[in-house]
């Protein structure tokens, strides 16, 4: 294989995999952020 297909190859699996995390983080913040007041302390919007 040519290095610019190696460099092409690494290049689509970094974006996939960036994606694929963002993706991940942003469902698990918006999960927690539909939990019902009082498990999580963070959101800070319910009084204690």
């Amino acid at each position: 294989m040519e290095p610019i297909q190696v460099a092409g190859l690494i290049a689509a699996h970094v974006a996939v995999i960036g994606l694929a995390v963002v993706a991940l983080r942003g469902r698990g913040r918006r999960n927690r952020d539909d939990s019902p007041p009082g498990e999580g302390p963070r959101t800070g919007n319910q009084p204690d």
